[in-house]
């Protein structure tokens, strides 16, 4: 059960991390990379199993900074972000627990690459450009990307119109995963969703923006 526990943890912090992300295609800008901006997010995960009905596991709130310009080792410019996550678990026993999390984010003309370190070979390929309706990529050797739909999401920060919302589907040992991405122009992520059932198990993960400053 412990395992388990520290499992959906991890998962969720991997979740607001990587919406962290800057995305845009044409004259769209839906995750501004400006040093100093920053991004507040509030999320929860809750597992129903049929025996004992619906729990609250975890909140977290997670703040991201666009802190500096910076550079690879192989010479090429990034920005870093750096990512502070607090989880309160509620079972099996309240704990809470805070790390810091820092990559990397370089733009192109064709795709978002995230970095988790400066030598990082092998980065995420987050986005790729531009965004069109049913486009899809490889964002890792086990995760796939699809542009499913435009849609106005409401959220604690507020009502943003015309979302870019993507599908990330992931295959693992355990199954297969997929994960809902929701980013609005001229601010980023603002929505992330996931549910999940296995062996009579549902876990429903959700965060959402709860305040931002663009720079």
């Amino acid at each position: 059960m412990k395992k388990s526990l520290l499992f959906v943890a991890s998962l969720l912090v991997v979740v607001l991390l990587a919406t962290n992300c800057d995305i845009f295609g044409g004259k769209e800008d839906c995750f501004p990379m400006g040093v100093g901006s920053t991004w507040n997010y509030e999320g929860y995960a809750l597992m129903t199993t049929s025996v004992a009905g619906t729990d609250t596991i975890q909140t977290s709130t997670t703040e991201t900074e666009a802190t500096k310009e910076d550079k690879l080792t192989t010479g090429e410019g990034v920005v870093e972000f750096v990512s502070t996550t607090t989880i309160h678990m509620k079972l099996p026993a309240e704990s809470t627990f805070t790390w810091v999390d820092t990559s990397y984010v370089q733009k192109t003309d064709e795709q978002i690459l995230s970095y988790s370190s400066k030598d990082d070979t092998n980065p995420m390929i987050t986005i790729a450009l531009p965004l069109e309706q049913d486009k899809t990529w490889q964002v890792a050797s086990n995760t796939t990307a699809r542009v499913i739909a435009k849609e106005d999401v409401t959220v604690a920060a507020g009502t943003y119109k015309n979302c870019w919302k993507l599908e990330l589907t992931t295959t693992a040992d355990a199954g297969t995963s997929t994960m809902y991405y929701w980013y609005a122009d001229g601010t980023g992520s603002v929505q992330t969703h996931m549910e999940s059932e296995n062996q009579g198990t549902t876990l429903v993960m959700h965060s959402e923006l709860s305040s931002a400053t663009i720079r």
